[in-house]
């Protein structure tokens, strides 16, 4: 599962009525940016669009948030302003009732195309399709896809990555005058100590395999995994916080990642965590 789009494949069948079932989410009431439907025989067509006519019905939305209404699920607009949230977990379910039945092979989701918001990601789910909204048929489930890892899911697509990233300049980079006029596709923010790091002065960014970001900075070490920091510094046996470069090491025999740090003391060092 990804925060920006994931796309479930299947063999063209047909639907008058397309479900999208939530069976488990990443953090709190699910949330759909947008929902699409495509046609076998026209397949850049998304006949989900309630400007096309198909009406959306859901388990139901959850209250006190104007901007998150059932409507915004199939209007075709992008992005969390744009979005809607479920009333609940599991079991939670938003339909599309297409104007009239039609060979479907292909919906497309996100959590929030523009990759601003990962929590209420869906990372559990199941499409069902049927011709009288009766006899139901699963045609695609997450069970066809591999399970969200803390971190990994976070920074494996480059959008989202240059979001992130763009998060944390070593003490050394600028950023050029045209980032300002950059894509919308991707967004610049910035992380300070009152955000959970370690020191504001960052000298090394390293990513191991299994997805985690770790920032070397004069005032420690820290692990992030897209949500939150860990923090490694004097009582986690560093001898010194002040780390000026990251190695990323080869992976343990268990499949784990390791990070060598070298800091700064009369000498030079190396930590392993």
């Amino acid at each position: 599962m990804h925060p920006r789009r994931n796309v479930d494949e299947f063999a063209p069948v047909e639907a008058k009525f397309v479900r999208f079932t939530v069976r488990a989410t990443h953090r709190g009431e699910p949330c759909l940016d947008e929902l699409e439907i495509y046609s076998a025989s026209e397949e850049s067509r998304n006949v989900a669009l309630a400007a096309n006519g198909a009406r959306a019905t859901a388990s139901g939305s959850l209250p006190n948030y104007s901007m998150h209404q059932l409507e915004s699920v199939n209007d075709g607009r992008y992005g969390n302003g744009r979005s809607w949230i479920a009333d609940r977990i599991d079991g939670a379910w938003v339909q599309i009732e297409l104007p009239q039945a039609a060979r479907i092979s292909k919906v497309i989701w996100g959590r929030d195309r523009e990759g601003n918001c990962i929590d209420r990601l869906v990372t559990r789910s199941e499409i069902q399709i049927c011709a009288d909204e009766n006899s139901w048929q699963t045609v695609s489930s997450s069970a066809d896809r591999e399970p969200l890892r803390i971190g990994a899911e976070l920074f494996s697509h480059s959008g989202l990555a240059r979001s992130r990233v763009n998060r944390f300049a070593p003490v050394s980079t600028t950023l050029s005058a045209e980032a300002g006029n950059a894509s919308t596709e991707y967004r610049i923010d910035v992380w300070q100590t009152s955000d959970g790091l370690p020191g504001n002065t960052v000298t090394a960014i390293q990513q191991t395999p299994d997805g985690y970001l770790w920032i070397g900075t004069l005032s420690g070490l820290a692990r992030f995994d897209g949500l939150r920091f860990h923090i490694f510094g004097e009582r986690s046996a560093l001898p010194n916080t002040r780390v000026l470069s990251l190695l990323r090491r080869a992976m343990d025999r268990d499949g784990s990642a390791r990070m060598a740090a070298a800091w700064s003391t009369s000498g030079m060092g190396r930590s392993r965590h």
